[in-house]
């Protein structure tokens, strides 16, 4: 038994494709980057983002490139008013 072979039919099992993240999204990682923001202080904002209802969160199955394979990482998105 090959397990790759193995990991290549689980993936193909379960959909495992990376998704792509519309426009809009981003991750903690490109906020800190943008705003130059600790990662403690970035968490925090963005927890205050979604409790008063300016943020939105989900997760996309993206590639992880430290891991190499593919993991749902967080994105946010802001919330227009109309």
């Amino acid at each position: 038994m090959s397990y790759n072979h193995l990991l290549d039919r689980l993936r193909e099992a379960v959909g495992a494709t990376a998704e792509k993240v519309p426009p809009g999204w981003f991750t903690p990682a490109d906020f800190r980057e943008k705003t130059g923001k600790p990662e403690r202080t970035t968490a925090s904002i963005l927890a205050k983002g979604l409790k008063h209802g300016v943020l939105e969160r989900r997760k996309f199955r993206v590639f992880n490139e430290s891991q190499g394979c593919l993991y749902p990482t967080t994105h946010y998105r802001e919330i227009r008013k109309k």
